[in-house]
């Protein structure tokens, strides 16, 4: 459960930030009339929201497509296997819903990828840190920084043509810790379930040797 819960707010935290600065940065927030209009939050949950507002109306269906495998990974498949595992084991179910759940639950753990997007959004910020997507000529840096800049309220110190600043946020390592917290969960709780799958495939196979051996007994007494 509190796994299930710290999904949950997890989900719904920022995992990272884009700011935008230089002269596009500046750009963006003319646009939007504000001065925060070049700054960008990704959550879990709207990431995958606005795959549709990034695509063109040419690939709508590659779009939904994707959308569909996004939250089926990072969020049906790990919901499904802590509602599935606490209704396990806190609710007594019949043999054969059981019976099934208990097949089920490895596969959708396999397929539960929370743990992925919290590294790529990691391994995403770190590199960006250290990239330039547009090359400023150092004539139009300083130009930039002489003319433009004592002008306009250009965000940030940035001088370039555009910058963008990542920053990891509480989310991201709340993600980490959750999906931490759901492996070591989910590993234990998979091998207690495997141990009572041999336990009660032995349990079976000896009252079958017990019913043959008593049907084999009847037979030499006849």
């Amino acid at each position: 459960i509190l796994t299930f819960v710290l999904f949950l707010v997890s989900s719904y935290l920022e995992l990272c930030s884009f700011e935008i600065q230089g002269i596009i940065g500046w750009f963006l927030n003319f646009l939007q009339g504000d001065t925060s209009g070049n700054k960008f939050g990704f959550s879990l949950l709207n990431l995958g929201i606005r795959l549709w507002n990034v695509t063109s109306d040419a690939h709508r269906i590659e779009a939904v497509f994707m959308q569909v495998i996004y939250f089926a990974s990072a969020f049906a498949m790990n919901a499904s296997f802590l509602l599935a595992a606490v209704s396990f084991a806190s609710i007594v179910l019949p043999r054969r819903i059981a019976g099934r759940i208990q097949e089920v639950l490895p596969i959708v753990h396999s397929w539960s990828a929370a743990d992925v997007f919290a590294a790529g959004v990691i391994l995403t910020i770190e590199e960006t840190k250290h990239g330039s997507f547009v090359y400023t000529p150092p004539w139009l840096r300083t130009q930039v920084e002489e003319t433009l800049r004592p002008r306009i309220d250009m965000p940030g110190a940035s001088n370039e043509i555009i910058q963008i600043v990542p920053r990891l946020e509480s989310g991201a390592w709340l993600l980490v810790l959750t999906a931490i917290i759901y492996a070591l969960v989910g590993y234990h709780f998979l091998k207690i379930l495997s141990s009572k799958g041999q336990v009660n495939s032995e349990l079976l196979l000896s009252d079958e040797e017990d019913n043959a051996s008593e049907d084999f007994q009847e037979e030499d007494h006849n």
